[in-house]
């Protein structure tokens, strides 16, 4: 049973993002794994997400590290998915077969609030050296990396018995890995 993602202008409201929920959490309704995400819930055609991309959404929104998502880890990742694919649209311009660095970088400008071209040159390296443009699943990918790197980075303390990076070094050690 596939449950259609729906991009809208404005995130559903809880009982229809609940109603969606329990249709794609199946018996019982409660939690969800990625193969019931994956089957019943993520984006088909130009927005389809690969697998890896499924578990890493998961491990990104799955807050009790259960490797189930809950109504209440589903609500964020739902509303971001959907705010992720409107910017994909809107960078890609309406073309299908992906979107470029340039459109990359200035969609997580919006999306993330930063812009550094040292990040973009890194992503640039690691992503694009076989095609010149990404799919929606990669440009996911790379969000969800991008944005876990920025917020681990931000939140760093100071007061730990550690190394301290410098923001380009910190970025280059996360893209090698």
């Amino acid at each position: 049973m596939q449950i259609f993602f729906i991009v809208s202008a404005d995130p559903p409201a809880d009982d229809k993002l609940q109603e969606i929920f329990n249709k794609a959490a199946g018996p019982g309704g409660q939690l969800m794994d990625v193969s019931e995400f994956k089957k019943n819930v993520s984006p088909k055609g130009t927005y389809s997400i690969d697998w890896d991309t499924c578990e890493l959404l998961f491990r990104v929104y799955d807050k009790d590290l259960t490797s189930t998502i809950n109504f209440e880890e589903f609500k964020p990742m739902y509303t971001d998915l959907q705010r992720i694919i409107k910017e994909y649209r809107h960078a890609n311009k309406g073309y299908y077969d992906g979107i470029g660095i340039s459109d990359l970088s200035y969609a997580f400008t919006r999306l993330l609030g930063f812009q550094s071209s040292y990040v973009r040159h890194l992503i640039e390296r690691r992503y694009f050296r076989h095609s010149d443009k990404v799919n929606f699943s990669c440009f996911l990918n790379i969000f969800l990396k991008t944005q876990a790197a920025f917020t681990a980075y931000n939140e760093r303390s100071e007061n730990r018995l550690s190394a301290t990076f410098a923001y380009t070094d910190f970025f280059r050690l996360i893209f090698k890995l």
